[in-house]
């Protein structure tokens, strides 16, 4: 149980990883917002599955795996070439949200 636990919270350090870069791509407010939102709900979820791997009496790890930081460096590599817009940028957090349900 605490292995799932730990996974399900890898997954979203790995949300919370990417939708800061995002935000930090995007040129709009409304949308920097609105990925802020998302960074910090991940956080969150991530800190209430922590609180049960440590009540089940593991140790939480909070890291994020090799593939959310492998797909969080490509977004910001993308995000330095100028033709890359907010549409990109949205586009990457949905390539990125289905990862991690995949």
């Amino acid at each position: 149980m605490v292995e799932v636990l730990q996974d399900l919270a890898q997954c979203c350090n790995d949300g919370e990883y990417g939708f800061r870069e995002a935000a930090e791509q995007v040129r709009r407010n409304d949308l920097k917002s609105i990925l802020v939102q998302r960074a910090d709900d991940c956080k969150a979820a991530a800190n209430e599955l922590y609180e049960h791997v440590h009540a089940l009496g593991g140790t939480p790890d909070d890291g994020g795996s090799t593939n959310g930081a492998v797909h969080t460096g490509w977004v910001a590599v993308k995000g330095m070439f100028s033709t890359y817009n907010d549409q990109a940028v949205l586009d990457e957090c949905e390539s990125g949200e289905d990862k991690a349900f995949a």
